[in-house]
């Protein structure tokens, strides 16, 4: 088996999800680093509560979360409803769900999805390097214990992915691509390695000093991209948000009216 289709993955969204807002393909397929084993698809987005949770009728929760099989191949499930998924996107810890938003394997959309991406670019910053690198650390450090490959070069990704978003304003996930752009063929090579032995690859003991200068340059690249970058410091409209999410409500009850 190849794997599922584009077709089959939207199949799940409309079975498991009643009134989604976008769904969009993330995790490994996203980021194209391996994390052991088959990986999972991940499909994340957001959805719509009824109004009638809302309004306290009937009792509801506001994510939605499943992992199961679908045609022999593991699928995890992660929706949002629109106001929480939207607080998320406000907050400053951000750049994991904004890599979700704007990831170009669309399964499920609507023009809904493409207003909140418009509104969500504004939170794309010079602090959102800080929560990238943050992000990396948490994997190098995970490396430090365990000395697989695949977290070098997620370590590796969210660093470049930091840069790509301070110099050219837009997010960037895919590994492969994130080291064309930034030219980091050393990076490229670790990729090529993890696919030649696999997702438990380990780094050498003679490899393991270059790596941690490695990564180390990376930050500090990172960081320098930062000071040079045209982004604003922060920003983003929270009241903007919420008036998208108030709109699109009050034009639900217009509907059913």
């Amino acid at each position: 088996m190849q794997g599922l289709t584009r077709g089959q993955l939207s199949e799940v969204v409309n079975k498991k999800i009643e009134r989604p807002v976008f769904a969009t393909l993330a995790g490994d397929h996203l980021t194209g680093v391996p994390s052991g084993g088959p990986a999972a698809y991940r499909i994340a987005g957001a959805m719509l509560l009824p109004l009638r949770a809302i309004l306290g009728l009937r009792p509801v929760g506001e994510a939605k979360e499943r992992s199961f099989d679908f045609e022999g191949w593991p699928v995890d499930l992660s929706f949002l409803d629109l106001k929480s998924y939207i607080d998320r996107i406000a907050r400053s810890d951000n750049t994991a769900l904004l890599e979700e938003l704007y990831s170009p394997q669309i399964l499920f959309d609507t023009p809904e999805h493409g207003r909140l991406r418009d509104l969500a670019r504004q939170f794309l910053n010079r602090t959102s390097c800080h929560d990238f690198l943050d992000r990396a650390r948490k994997r190098r450090a995970s490396y430090a214990e365990s000395r697989l490959l695949r977290l070098v070069i997620e370590s590796g990704r969210l660093c470049l992915a930091a840069r790509h978003v301070l110099v050219h304003a837009r997010l960037e996930s895919r590994v492969d691509k994130l080291i064309t752009a930034c030219e980091e063929p050393w990076l490229g090579e670790m990729v090529q390695r993890i696919r030649s032995d696999g997702p438990q690859a380990m780094v050498l003991p003679d490899e393991a000093g270059q790596v941690e200068q490695e990564l180390d340059r990376l930050e500090r690249t990172a960081l320098e991209a930062r000071a040079a970058s045209p982004l604003p410091e922060g920003g983003g409209s929270i009241s903007g948000l919420d008036e998208f999410l108030v709109d699109l409500r009050l034009r639900e009850l217009d509907a059913t009216a």
